[in-house]
């Protein structure tokens, strides 16, 4: 090795000496750029969220949910609601679109006097706050259909409400519990251990940067860590709990030559809950994890992807199996090896789960969301699909805005020309996409793209209201202005569409599409 290469691999600063890894500083990290960023995280796309909480995934939840109830409906306590705690909710998309999908048919179903009440919650209180102002939230809070809290799933053990003022603890709950829980467990602490000749070893992870880190605990040093991995033996009654010891006593005796994830903070998290209750729970979660034992054979030291808002590591659904059904539980799973999102069901209690089951094979597995959003991504990079198709993935998606903003470079190459047939099925899009969307303060436009498609139609009058929402969102953005101009000459109103034109960027006022347009606006 030359020199400077030596002398480059040596500039290595400690952050942190080896722990735990529940105990490592990158789960601090990773909190604070949660606090630190608040809804901002999702506004601004720094966290992939479109396939964990979007209109589809959200409709299979809400049937699945409805099967819960229709095995509970026997034993119910009616003067009680049910409660549906989403953890760690986060942008509060998934409670909007899953209130929604249910309130297509539940009040018309047998079951629509059974109250329920859906309660977002998370350890952040300024995305509590960002819930509790929500305009699009605050109907169903009036019907007593959502209520919010501040919870964090890795050390509270009860749920204080915040609209009705309610507290949820064990022996208080009168109804079974519905747990949401979609990309939360791979982002708490878990441990790491190995499984060689019979031996079962807690593995240790070292912080180390190319710099000093003066202050540690900020966020942006999980950009620059590396890691060091070392081990020492221990027993499968490391925890000091019978249902971990058991679960590590099997893989202890049944892998070899292997490195595993545990989550011990998830399963003490799902102990807590299992309490509150009453023992009778249904969780669905959907992660990037695997279930099946065969996976954690041969597996070498995790590869942490780290970036800017954190890292994510796969997560260990089998353990997570393995206690429920310790326990006496059912964990339902789909047959194949899902590529983005697992989504598994575990229950705890029921009188039956007959419906349930169904429920789940209908909507997880035969109508599975890993294989939707994979549908969704393979359209996008396919450069010969048509209009048609186009429109019926964007239908398919039920209508959902961030999967039309994946479809919309395809789709808007698709306009010019577009048969008079499209032009009902276009204006239905723009309708539904409407009322489903979830304002998050994106920096994508969501006004700006349904009025180009009004427009694209000749519906300037409505692409005019849509344009004009799209300003309040960017004020003074060009292309919305000049969109803006063309739509009022169409409906006669030259005056104020040249009045925007002189808005423009001086470096914009003398290009040949603002020209050709501001001389037809002369002659109208």
């Amino acid at each position: 090795m030359p020199d400077g290469a030596q002398e480059e691999a040596a500039a290595q600063f400690v952050v942190e000496e080896p722990v735990l890894f529940s105990e490592s500083l990158i789960w601090e990290l990773q909190r604070r750029y949660y606090e630190r960023q608040g809804i901002a995280a999702w506004g601004e796309g720094r966290i992939p969220f479109g396939i964990s909480t979007s209109p589809h995934i959200a409709a299979a939840y809400a049937r699945v949910f409805f099967g819960f109830l229709r095995d509970w409906q026997a034993n119910l306590d009616p003067r009680e609601p049910v409660y549906i705690i989403e953890l760690g909710a986060g942008s509060g998309r998934l409670g909007f679109n899953f209130l929604n999908a249910l309130a297509e048919f539940y009040d018309a179903s047998p079951l629509k006097d059974i109250r329920f009440t859906y309660v977002l919650t998370d350890f952040v209180e300024s995305n509590v706050a960002f819930w509790e102002q929500h305009p699009q939230l605050r109907p169903f809070v009036e019907q007593g259909r959502l209520d919010f809290a501040r919870f964090d799933a890795t050390t509270d053990r009860t749920i204080r409400l915040r609209a009705s003022g309610r507290e949820l603890r064990p022996g208080a709950v009168a109804n079974p519990v519905v747990i949401f829980a979609n990309y939360l467990f791979d982002s708490i602490p878990q441990d790491l251990f190995s499984v060689e000749d019979g031996e079962l070893y807690a593995v240790t992870v070292g912080l180390t940067s190319p710099q000093e880190e003066p202050d540690r605990h900020d966020p942006e040093v999980i950009t620059r860590i590396e890691m060091q991995y070392d081990r020492f033996p221990v027993e499968p009654s490391f925890y000091g709990d019978e249902a971990s010891e058991r679960i590590l006593r099997y893989y202890r005796e049944v892998l070899d030559g292997t490195v595993l994830t545990f989550p011990q903070t998830a399963l003490r998290c799902i102990d807590g809950l299992r309490a509150l209750s009453g023992g009778r729970l249904l969780l669905l979660s959907g992660d990037k994890g695997d279930h099946r034992l065969e996976d954690y054979q041969g597996r070498d030291l995790p590869a942490l992807i780290l970036h800017d808002t954190g890292f994510s590591i796969t997560f260990n659904y089998h353990a997570m199996t393995r206690y429920f059904e310790d326990l006496g539980g059912e964990v339902l799973t789909t047959a194949f090896r899902a590529t983005s999102l697992n989504v598994i069901a575990f229950v705890l209690g029921a009188p039956s789960t007959t419906e349930l089951r169904q429920a789940y094979r209908d909507n997880i597995e035969r109508n599975s969301p890993d294989d939707n959003y994979t549908g969704l991504i393979s359209a996008e990079q396919n450069k010969e699909i048509s209009l048609v198709e186009l429109l019926a993935l964007v239908r398919m998606k039920r209508h959902d805005s961030h999967s039309f903003l994946i479809a919309w470079p395809q789709l808007a190459k698709k306009l010019q020309g577009m048969p008079e047939s499209a032009i009902p099925e276009i204006r239905l899009m723009v309708r539904n996409i409407w009322e489903n969307y979830y304002e998050l303060g994106e920096k994508l436009n969501i006004p700006f793209h349904l009025g180009v498609l009004l427009a694209a139609i000749g519906d300037y009058p409505e692409s005019i209201a849509f344009f004009e929402r799209s300003l309040e969102r960017s004020p003074g953005h060009p292309t919305t202005l000049f969109n803006l101009a063309n739509s009022l000459l169409h409906i006669g109103q030259p005056e104020r569409a040249l009045a925007l034109l002189a808005e423009l960027p001086a470096d914009q006022q003398a290009g040949p599409e603002v020209t050709a347009l501001r001389n037809r606006l002369a002659e109208a």
